[in-house]
């Protein structure tokens, strides 16, 4: 059983955040396969690290704000 501690109010802004935070990842990982087509260059992945690393902080910032906790 799954028990939501985010708000009925507040869960549109909490699926919005965490959404956008799931395009950064998923953005950052179609850049890097398109750049790595082009050119195959090794500080292409750079990019997918960046990425994910800002939508795990941005996913990270929604569970604390809207969640109140990691778990």
């Amino acid at each position: 059983m799954m028990i939501w501690k985010v708000l009925p109010e507040e869960r549109k802004p909490y699926g919005r955040l965490t959404g956008s935070a799931l395009m950064v990842i998923g953005g950052s990982i179609i850049i890097t396969g398109i750049l790595q087509c082009i050119s195959e260059q090794e500080y292409w992945y750079y990019i997918t690290v960046a990425g994910t690393v800002i939508g795990l902080v941005m996913i990270g910032y929604a569970l604390l704000k809207y969640n109140r906790g990691i778990f």
